[in-house]
């Protein structure tokens, strides 16, 4: 199902700085795009699904957002772009779409099919459950140590 670029440095950005919700998933999805992973409109296409099915958590230590978009060709290839805000910006909850949260890192998803979207979120969400590892990813001095984390709690090969 995963391919081996699903996860790349190239992807993952930590300690950046954005102005609110919005401008991180532009950021995310630039990042996407440089990339090959995704064509420009789907940046549009998460920013929009995102008002209507917000994708805001709330975990022990910290706030993620999950942003994503319904698979389209839009999507160039499969990939989870990620980030670590420096200071953590508002999502609206996925559980209370009225309240707005606090967001530390966000995982923005590019996935060509449903099927992959399920697994990939069933993946993360077993991340998240485990308090020790957000912990760990939190606290990652770089790239390639969050990298190597996440890639082997998702159990995914990830490029290097």
């Amino acid at each position: 199902m995963e391919r081996d670029d699903l996860l790349s440095v190239n992807i993952i950005c930590l300690d950046i700085e954005t102005e609110s919700s919005e401008d991180a998933i532009k950021k995310l999805g630039q990042m996407l795009v440089e990339n090959s992973y995704i064509k420009p409109s789907y940046v549009n296409n998460v920013i929009l699904r995102e008002k209507i099915f917000p994708t805001g958590l709330i975990l022990d230590t910290m706030g993620i957002a999950i942003p994503h978009a319904t698979p389209s060709d839009d999507v160039l290839k499969d990939g989870i772009a990620v980030t670590r805000l420096k200071k953590p910006v508002g999502f609206y909850c996925m559980e209370d779409p009225e309240k707005k949260i606090d967001v530390s890192m966000i995982f923005m998803l590019s996935l060509c099919g449903n099927n992959k979207h399920l697994g990939i979120l069933k993946k993360l969400f077993s991340i998240f459950r485990n308090r020790e590892l957000v912990e760990l990813l939190r606290d990652s001095k770089d790239k390639n140590d969050f990298l190597q984390l996440l890639s082997k709690n998702l159990n995914i090969k990830g490029e290097i």
